[in-house]
C-alpha cells in the first residue's frame, strides 16, 4: 500500500492529495514477527481491563451494554485496591490479590443486589440496555452485532494506524513522563509492591503517593504475558485508546437517549478529535490521565441511570459509583474532580427537569430553577473547600503555575466554540479553528438537540463548568487561576480532555439531528433506507476523516518523532540493543550508573537493570548521588567515590552518545553528570559489551 492517496475536507471543498508513503506493504506488516509479539499482551490487556469488572457488574445485576461499558472502571477499581491491600496482607503483586478483591467486591454487589432486587432487564423511558431475552428480537440482535462490529472496526483501524506511527511494537515515547512511567512499571515487577502509597524510584529515596492504576495494570500485563515492558505499555494503551474509550461513550449514549443511532455513531466519533485521546500518548506522555478520562463515560452512565430511575436499584448504582470514584482517584485525581463536577451538573439537570415538568406557575418555576441552581452551586463550593484540606492538593492549588496561559479570553472562546482547544504548550498552533469549525458546529447542534428534544439539561451545567475551567486555564493569569485549575497542573490539554466526552456525544447526536432534518425534507423517500445509508456514511466519515485530515497530522508527527528509536534519538538504536542485552545477561540485582539525559534513564525500564538515576529530574538529587555523577571517572583516586559505589551496590557504568533530551545542556546536565562522560576510557573498569557508541563498563577499580 504505497503512495496512499487520501481524501481530506477543508473549507473550500474536497480535494485529493498524496498524504504520505507507508513504508511497508500491509501483508508484510501483518506477517511481521515483530508485530505478532504484541497480540498476546493485547489479549491479556483485554482480560485485565474487562474480566474483574464484568464479574462484579454481573454479580450486581448489570447486564449487556451497561455491564460491558462499566467493566473497565470496575476492573481498575479492583486493581488499585488489590495493589493497596497486597503489602498489608504480605502478598506479592500479581493475579492472586486481584482475584481476591474481585471476589470481595462481587460479593458486596451480589448482597446489595439480592437485598434490593433490582431488575437488570427493565426498560425505562430512556431505553436502558436490553436484557438477554430481548435479543430474540431481530432488531435488537442486529443492533448488538452492529455495535460489536463497529467497535472491532474502530479498534482494528486505529490500532493499525497507531502501529504505523510508532513503527515497531517496542517503541516508547522518549520524554520526561514516560521515563517515570516505564521505570515505575519495572519497579513494581521487581519489588512485588504496586501500592499507590509506596511509589518510589530513587535509590534510598523517600516513598510517596502517586496514582498507580496505569502502572499496576501494565505490570500485570507484562507479568502475565511475559512481554517486554515497552510492548506491554503499547498493548495496554491501544486497548484503552481504541476499545475502552469508544465502549464507554457508547454506554453513556445509551443512557441519555433512546435513539440507538446516536449511541452507534458515538463509537467512530470517539476518535475524531485529535486533542484526546491520541494526543495524550504523543506530547506528554499522559498515560494515567488518559486512562482516567477514558473511564469517566462508563462512570457517568451509572450516575444517570441511578438518578433517573431512583428506586431500589439506585443503591446498586451508588455502590458501583463508589467503586468508580476509587478507580478515578487512583488513576488520576483530577479526572475524579471532573467526574464529581459533572455528577453535580447531572443532579442539577434532573432537578431542573422535575421543576419544569411539575411546576405550572411561571413565578414558582423561576424561583424553583434559581433555588436548585443555588443548591448545586453550593455543592461545588463545598467540594472546593474539601479539596483544599489535603496538604498535597492544597499545595497544587496555591503553588506557582506549572504551565502559563496560552492566550486571551476572546481566543479561548473561539477555540471553545470551534472545538479546537486543548493544544499543548509546546505547539499551540497545531490545530486551527478553521479546520475544526465544521466539527464544532455539528457538535453544538447535537448538544442543543439533546438538551431541547431529549431534556438532557445536565449538559448545560456540565458544559458550562468544564468550559469555565478551560477558559480559566487558557486565558486568566494570576493566583486565582492556580487555585481553580491547579489540580489539572494548570495545563490546557488536561482541562480540555473531559470536554471531549460532551463533544463526541454532540457529534453523534448532531449527525442524527441532521438525518432527521433530511427525512423531513424528503418525506416521500423510505425513512429506514435513508437512515441506514446516512448512518453508514457518517460512520465511515468519522472513521476516515481524522486519519486523512490535515488537522490531525501535527499530532501524528509529534507522536512519530517521540516514539522514534533511531541513530539520532536520545535513546538510539545502539543503546536500545545494549539495554536489551543487559536485560538478558546481567544479574538480577545489578545496579548501573548512567547519564539519564543521554538515554540512560531507560536502562531500568527497558534493560531491567536498576539505575542510579531513574528519572530526568535533576532538581532534587541526593548529594551523594550528585557526587557520583560528577566524580565517577575519579574513582581510582577518590576513595569517597568507591565508598559510594559500594554503598549503592553499583557495579556497572554506561558510556553513551552525547545526545540529550530536550537539548539537555540548558539543564546543566553536562555539569551534573560530568563524571560519566568518557567512563569507558577513564580506567575505572573494562568494557564488557558495546554496540556502536553505547558501551557497558564493569567497574573494577574499587575491587
Amino acid at each position: 500500500m504505497r503512495n496512499a492517496v487520501y481524501w481530506t475536507v477543508n473549507n473550500v471543498g474536497v480535494e485529493l492529495y498524496e498524504q504520505y508513503t507507508i513504508g511497508f506493504s500491509m501483508s508484510d506488516w501483518i506477517l511481521n514477527s515483530q508485530w505478532l509479539q504484541i497480540l498476546v499482551p493485547m489479549m491479556v490487556s483485554l482480560c485485565v481491563i474487562l474480566m474483574p469488572g464484568m464479574v462484579i457488574g454481573y454479580a450486581a445485576r448489570l447486564r449487556c451494554s451497561r455491564l460491558v461499558a462499566w467493566a473497565p472502571i470496575g476492573s481498575v477499581a479492583v486493581i488499585v485496591v488489590a495493589a493497596l491491600l497486597a503489602p498489608i496482607l504480605r502478598l506479592d503483586w500479581g493475579i492472586f490479590p486481584v482475584a481476591l478483591v474481585t471476589f470481595l467486591f462481587a460479593a458486596g454487589g451480589w448482597i446489595i443486589g439480592w437485598v434490593t432486587h433490582p431488575k437488570a432487564d427493565d426498560n425505562d423511558s430512556s431505553n436502558a440496555a436490553p436484557s438477554l431475552r430481548q435479543f430474540t428480537d431481530r432488531s435488537e440482535l442486529i443492533h448488538a452485532l452492529t455495535v460489536v462490529g463497529s467497535i472491532l472496526i474502530v479498534a482494528a483501524t486505529w490500532t493499525v494506524h497507531f502501529a504505523r506511527l510508532i513503527n515497531v511494537p517496542y517503541a516508547l515515547p522518549q520524554n520526561w513522563d514516560n521515563a517515570f512511567h516505564i521505570n515505575q512499571v519495572q519497579r513494581i515487577i521487581e519489588s512485588g509492591d504496586g501500592s499507590s502509597l509506596h511509589m518510589s524510584l530513587a535509590l534510598g529515596g523517600r516513598v510517596f503517593f502517586y496514582p498507580g492504576a496505569w502502572h499496576d495494570s501494565v505490570s500485570l500485563v507484562a507479568m502475565i504475558s511475559g512481554s517486554d515492558n515497552a510492548v506491554a505499555v503499547n498493548a495496554f494503551a491501544t486497548v484503552i485508546l481504541f476499545f475502552v474509550w469508544p465502549l464507554g461513550l457508547y454506554g453513556l449514549s445509551r443512557s441519555i437517549t433512546r435513539d440507538k443511532r446516536v449511541a452507534l455513531l458515538a463509537i467512530p466519533a470517539s476518535q475524531v478529535f485529535p486533542q484526546f485521546p491520541l494526543n495524550f500518548v504523543s506530547y506528554g506522555t499522559l498515560y494515567p490521565n488518559m486512562l482516567a478520562v477514558c473511564l469517566i463515560p462508563g462512570a457517568l452512565m451509572l450516575v444517570i441511570d441511578g438518578i433517573r430511575r431512583w428506586d431500589k436499584s439506585t443503591i446498586v448504582m451508588v455502590y458501583l459509583s463508589a467503586l468508580s470514584s476509587v478507580a478515578l482517584s487512583l488513576s488520576q485525581p483530577n479526572a475524579l474532580f471532573s467526574y464529581l463536577l459533572t455528577v453535580i451538573a447531572i443532579a442539577w439537570g434532573f432537578h431542573i427537569r422535575r421543576v419544569v415538568q411539575n411546576v405550572e406557575a411561571i413565578g414558582r418555576r423561576v424561583w424553583g430553577l434559581l433555588g436548585v441552581t443555588a443548591l448545586w452551586l453550593g455543592a461545588i463550593a463545598a467540594l472546593s473547600f474539601v479539596l483544599d484540606i489535603p496538604a498535597a492538593l492544597h499545595s497544587m492549588r496555591h503553588s506557582e503555575d506549572t504551565w502559563q496561559v496560552q492566550g486571551n479570553l476572546k481566543q479561548g472562546l473561539v477555540q471553545l466554540l470551534s472545538a479546537s482547544g486543548g493544544r499543548p504548550q509546546i505547539d499551540t498552533a497545531m490545530i486551527s479553528a478553521r479546520e475544526m469549525l465544521m466539527l464544532g458546529i455539528l457538535a453544538a447542534i447535537g448538544l442543543v438537540w439533546l438538551i431541547l428534544t431529549k431534556r438532557q439539561y445536565w449538559i448545560i451545567g456540565a458544559y458550562g463548568i468544564l468550559s469555565a475551567l478551560f477558559l480559566v486555564g487558557y486565558s486568566i493569569p494570576g493566583k486565582w487561576r492556580t487555585f481553580i485549575v491547579g489540580l489539572w497542573y494548570t495545563e490546557v490539554p488536561r482541562l480540555w480532555a473531559p470536554l471531549t466526552i460532551l463533544l463526541v456525544l454532540g457529534l453523534a447526536a448532531g449527525a442524527v439531528a441532521l438525518l432527521r432534518g433530511i427525512q423531513r425534507l424528503v418525506p416521500q423517500v423510505d425513512k429506514k433506507s435513508i437512515s441506514v445509508i446516512f448512518t453508514v456514511t457518517i460512520s465511515l466519515f468519522y472513521l476516515v476523516y481524522p486519519l486523512c485530515g490535515r488537522y490531525s497530522q501535527t499530532v501524528y508527527q509529534i507522536m512519530s518523532d517521540r516514539y522514534d528509536i533511531s541513530d539520532t534519538s536520545p535513546m538510539d538504536s545502539d543503546e536500545y540493543q545494549l539495554f536489551r542485552w543487559m536485560n538478558q545477561n546481567l544479574p538480577d540485582d545489578a545496579v548501573v550508573i548512567a547519564n539519564p539525559w543521554e538515554g540512560g534513564v531507560f536502562a531500568w525500564g527497558v534493560g531491567g537493570t536498576r539505575a542510579v538515576f531513574p528519572t530526568l529530574n535533576v532538581g532534587s538529587l541526593d548529594k551523594d548521588l550528585s557526587y557520583l555523577g560528577e566524580n565517577l571517572r575519579d574513582a581510582g583516586d577518590d576513595p569517597a567515590v568507591c565508598q559510594l559505589l559500594d554503598e549503592y551496590h553499583v557495579s556497572y557504568a554506561l558510556d553513551l552518545a552525547d545526545r540529550y533530551f530536550y537539548g539537555g545542556e540548558s539543564y546543566r546536565v553536562e555539569e551534573i553528570f560530568e563524571g560519566l562522560d568518557g567512563a569507558a576510557e577513564s580506567g575505572i573498569g573494562h568494557i564488557i559489551k558495546q554496540y556502536g557508541e553505547a558501551k557497558l563498563v564493569e567497574i573494577t577499580v574499587c575491587d
